[in-house]
């Protein structure tokens, strides 16, 4: 299905979701960080693998070649935006991602889940995350990660 969806699409994305596997467990039973990380992995090779063939043979079908993305929900979970933004450093590095997207957590209805509850979503802490991931990855600003 990798494979397919990367012919069609420019830009593949895998969600992490929550910060760290602690809160992810919170989410869910079955998704773990090993579950996202492995096809994050894959994907990342494949587009490394079809980049060193294009370079040789011009009618390789190109794959994400907008590369790949992930999703974190914040404001839910009790870890701070530093621990956040040491986890998109890390993507960066070793996925290969090129965007980290940060959504605030907006509860929905009386809805009866295990994530923290919040009187409103934390749009400034998302404005933040976005800012300061700009300067971490998309500038030559010195990295403390």
């Amino acid at each position: 299905m990798i494979q397919q969806a990367g012919l069609c699409a420019d830009r593949l994305s895998v969600e992490i979701e929550l910060p760290s596997e602690k809160s992810l467990k919170l989410l869910t039973r079955d998704k773990t960080y090993a579950s996202v990380l492995e096809p994050m992995e894959v994907i990342r090779e494949r587009i490394a693998e079809t980049r060193e063939h294009r370079r040789r043979l011009r009618h390789v079908p190109r794959f994400a070649s907008a590369g790949q993305s992930t999703q974190l929900i914040v404001g839910t979970s009790p870890e701070s935006d530093y621990e956040i933004l040491l986890l998109a450093n890390r993507l960066y590095r070793h996925q290969a991602l090129k965007r980290v997207y940060y959504s605030a957590y907006v509860p929905v209805g009386d809805l009866k889940t295990p994530l923290q509850k919040i009187a409103e979503p934390p749009l400034q802490s998302e404005n933040r995350l976005y800012q300061a991931d700009w300067l971490i990855h998309c500038t030559a600003f010195p990295s403390m990660m």
